[in-house]
């Protein structure tokens, strides 16, 4: 896991080490362990062309040596690599490799990356397994390659500056370089005070910063022409899926077998490092299931747990309940209110945007604690998107009953009921559009100027499956949740040189998930049907039968009330705020005050609001600064 940024002048002129010394610096924290720089002196052979600088910080995770520096080279010096990421089926590939006649000087997997490359092209990535942002320069064609994973858990962003094309893993290096493109995308800002959605799709906060979505790749020509191409489809890789049609088993047999069996090998294949591995576990099912099929494949796992002894949300007597079970050795961190406002400017200067989620906050407490342990963890993000995990999936699950015409009137009604007697009549309402009215209510908080930025309409977007429930996880995993998400798991732990990795995501068993029926995802008041039917004797049975679902919040709605009251007034009454014509500030006033009466839930609301804010003051009032891992003076 690393750091990467890059320039190419496709004028000819020379690029500056200072300006990607520049970008490596404030990728500092992605990769501690070492750095380099390649700049090309000219095009190719004497030839003239793009001027290419290429930039790389390194976190040491696979062969410590320094035969796997980067930025990489080829023999020949036609071909330059700068990766962040892991390809765990990298050995076999090598395999693959050295039988077509390509030497290798380290044992990692990025020299792996450079001769599949080398071997394949463009289609390389095809054959990888794993997560990966890489660039790739071209000597031989003058051109550079770019490509993020297929579920996007490796982030890439690029910037169009005149003759020069910037990529970078993060934001704040490309911005930090060229001041000038710093222009907000108030479009972006509008959508978030509206429905608190982000990273969905190549859109950022900032008006010249696009990011490379999922699943795809860019050439970039010596002319530097951009050709942005998708290489993976979702939906046509669970049509790919055996679906168990000719083993004459039936699907309901049959798929927690498979699901077991896809998951212990992702597990296995990400466990492989040669630095200290250990989990975040958090007692849902989800963590629970990595933990308890890690632990099989690892002599003693080191788990890391947030808890909140008092509050509602406090799960640790379930990760505890887990860990005796696998026999790990288990850490706890308890995030408070007190640390909160201090770090939460350091949070959003991380993030590089506003963030959707506040559980950010929980998980910084547990990857900075995690540092102390290990330099790799996996986690459990994805379950939730792949199996239908949150509650408020209920609704769409009972629209997918309503059109299943299999389904008698008797079944939904008995089915609709058993959902309202186990989490309450909103679980169970049928689902329905937004109307008017609703769409009112959530834009009143835009100030005049910030709704004509507003370009909302309905985006239910493809329904490339056949049913309702299945459709809306895949715009989950693919637009809306889970790539805010998995920002939020790769900016909290590489802030700490933590490489997080996500087993669920592993592509394969995507695509298995996508493949299976809805019932085998909800059935009644039931979630993650199948997971829990694979994770039987795995996973305690008091983890497996848990009908709630707390997910990873700090209690944030109380300190609102209490001790934050104060700080978070101060932030959002001030003339800083109101200066920037985003809000209508009495409307603000006005649900402040109910919350902190108790008269209403405005938690999500207020933390849009507060960490806009606080982005604004890091990103927008202030120049980008370098930052080390905990030295910069944070305001």
């Amino acid at each position: 896991m690393c750091g990467i940024a890059g320039i190419v002048d496709f004028d000819g002129r020379p690029v500056a080490r200072a300006r990607v010394a520049r970008m490596c610096e404030l990728l500092r924290h992605r990769g501690p362990d070492g750095q380099g720089i390649y700049l090309n002196r000219d095009g190719m052979a004497g030839r003239n062309g793009p001027r290419v600088g290429l930039g790389h910080r390194r976190l040491k995770i696979v062969d410590l040596s320094d035969s796997a520096r980067q930025p990489m080279t080829n023999p020949d010096g036609s071909l330059w690599l700068t990766y962040n990421g892991e390809i765990y089926n990298h050995v076999t590939l090598r395999e693959m490799l050295v039988a077509k006649g390509y030497r290798f000087a380290s044992a990692g997997d990025a020299e792996v990356v450079l001769h599949a490359y080398e071997a394949w092209g463009e289609r390389c990535v095809d054959r990888f397994d794993g997560m990966w942002a890489l660039a790739v320069w071209d000597a031989r064609e003058q051109s550079l390659f770019l490509s993020r994973d297929r579920l996007g858990i490796k982030p890439l962003y690029y910037l169009a500056n005149g003759d020069e094309l910037l990529f970078a893993s993060e934001i704040k290096a490309l911005i930090a370089v060229t001041p000038a493109r710093r222009d907000v995308d108030f479009g972006s800002v509008a959508r978030y005070l509206f429905d608190g959605k982000t990273d969905r799709g190549a859109d950022t906060f900032f008006a010249a910063v696009k990011a490379l979505p999922a699943g795809h790749s860019m050439r970039v020509s010596r002319e530097g022409r951009r050709r942005v191409f998708r290489y993976w489809d979702l939906a046509r890789a669970a049509g790919r899926t055996d679906r168990f049609e000719r083993t004459g088993v039936s699907m309901d047999e049959a798929a927690p077998a498979r699901l077991r069996s896809l998951l212990d090998d992702a597990v296995r294949t990400h466990l492989f490092a040669d630095v200290p591995v250990g989990a975040c576990l958090s007692g849902g099912i989800d963590s629970s299931a990595i933990v308890g099929l890690a632990s099989k494949h690892h002599s003693v796992l080191k788990t890391f747990t947030a808890t909140f002894p008092g509050y509602a949300c406090d799960e640790q007597l379930y990760a505890a309940q887990v860990g005796r079970a696998c026999g790990v050795e288990a850490y706890w961190v308890r995030p408070g209110a007190q640390d909160f406002m201090a770090l939460l400017p350091r949070m959003i200067y991380h993030q590089d945007e506003p963030c959707q989620a506040y559980g950010m906050f929980g998980q910084w407490q547990v990857m900075a604690h995690a540092a102390r342990k290990v330099k790799v963890v996996l986690d459990g993000q994805g379950g939730d998107e792949l199996f239908g995990g949150y509650l408020h999936y209920f609704p769409h699950y009972l629209k997918t009953l309503a059109e299943d015409s299999s389904v008698d009137r008797n079944r939904r009604l008995a089915v609709r009921s058993r959902i309202a007697d186990c989490f309450g009549r909103t679980a169970a309402r049928p689902f329905a559009a937004n109307a008017n009215g609703a769409f009112a209510a959530r834009t009143a908080i835009l100030s005049d100027d910030l709704k004509a930025c507003l370009t909302y309409h309905d985006d239910s977007g493809a329904k490339p499956f056949d049913d309702h429930l299945t459709n809306v996880l895949f715009h989950a995993v693919t637009r809306d949740s889970l790539p805010s998400l998995l920002r939020c798991e790769d900016r909290m732990s590489m802030a700490h040189s933590v490489e997080a990795r996500v087993p669920f995501l592993d592509h394969r068993l995507v695509a298995f998930g996508f493949a299976l029926p809805y019932d085998l995802k909800i059935s009644g008041e039931v979630t993650k049907v199948v997971l829990r039917q694979a994770m039987r004797g795995i996973v305690p049975d008091g983890i497996c039968n848990r009908k709630d679902k707390l997910g990873f919040e700090a209690p944030l709605a109380i300190w609102l009330r209490n001790e934050l009251a104060g700080p978070v007034k101060a932030i959002l009454l001030s003339d800083r705020l109101k200066n920037r014509n985003l809000i209508q500030r009495q409307l603000l006033q006005q649900k402040l005050a109910d919350h902190c009466a108790q008269a209403a839930d405005h938690t999500w609301e207020i933390w849009r609001w507060l960490s806009l804010e606080i982005w604004f003051r890091e990103f927008i009032d202030q120049p980008i600064r370098a930052t080390d891992q905990g030295g910069r003076p944070w305001h």
